[in-house]
């Protein structure tokens, strides 16, 4: 969707977030008393709008249905041929 991400760093969401980069992540610890300056953060439009761009190219360069797929294929090609033989 485009648009900037705010995260917890637990597994999973800290593999696809990178802090400053196509989101922020945020400790669980802490979260209560860091998420409103976080959320006041993202009133910069250049920030939100570089974090918002930077998300959906991670999204489409790494998870696409198409990348996936392939991935997927890669797999049972390669069991195929460990079988074939």
């Amino acid at each position: 969707m485009g648009k900037a991400i705010i995260g917890t760093k637990v597994d999973g969401t800290s593999e696809v977030i990178r802090h400053n980069v196509n989101g922020l992540l945020l400790p669980v610890e802490t979260l209560d008393s860091t998420l409103p300056q976080t959320i006041i953060q993202l009133t910069d439009p250049a920030l939100r709008e570089r974090l918002g761009r930077e998300a959906r190219a991670t999204i489409s360069s790494t998870y696409s249905a198409a990348t996936m797929t392939r991935q997927i294929e890669g797999l049972y090609e390669g069991l195929l041929r460990k079988y074939e033989k």
